[in-house]
């Protein structure tokens, strides 16, 4: 497999990464997006999901399993919370917000859960880092890629017919 360089622009991945930006800025027009809400929520996370493992280093050890989770802590949750707390200090300072809005607040942090935090916009980040620890101990155990594919597709199927994910609730957006 060959490797991408990570020094240079790829442009058709910096192109999708615009792409998905721009749908995921129509899809929180609700109402007034009409059938484009719809459409939107229908792929645009999910591309940044794809654009992301692009880039996911296979995982065929334990060692490569650890450096994984260590890297993307560092990488993923790092900035999450810094970003939290920075976050959190703006909006208490902003609100005027006592100390017991804070407390709770930052009890939000770890959770992470979509739409139940003041920063909302970074439940991505969270998500992404347990969806990357999950693939890679998929990896890791499993060899066959046709397999994989297939268990993925059933956990697909099962959770949009349960309608799970659909309604955030989850312990970091699993």
């Amino acid at each position: 497999m060959k490797l991408i360089n990570m020094n240079t622009r790829t442009l058709w991945i910096d192109s999708l990464k615009a792409i998905a930006i721009f749908w995921i800025y129509l899809g929180h027009f609700e109402d007034n997006g009409k059938q484009l809400y719809q459409l939107a929520f229908s792929f645009h996370i999910p591309l940044f999901f794809f654009i992301s493992g692009i880039f996911h280093k296979r995982c065929e050890s334990l060692s490569d399993l650890i450096s994984i989770i260590k890297n993307g802590f560092a990488k993923i949750m790092i900035p999450y919370f810094a970003f939290s707390i920075i976050s959190l200090a703006f909006f208490s300072l902003y609100n005027n917000s006592s100390f017991d809005q804070v407390k709770e607040m930052s009890l939000q942090i770890l959770p992470a859960i979509r739409n139940q935090i003041f920063a909302g916009s970074l439940w991505f980040l969270p998500c992404l880092y347990v969806m990357i620890v999950m693939y890679s101990l998929i990896l890791l155990t499993i060899k066959n890629k046709y397999i994989i594919f297939i268990i993925c597709f059933i956990v697909f199927v099962i959770s949009t017919k349960l309608k799970i994910g659909f309604v955030p609730a989850l312990f970091l957006n699993i």
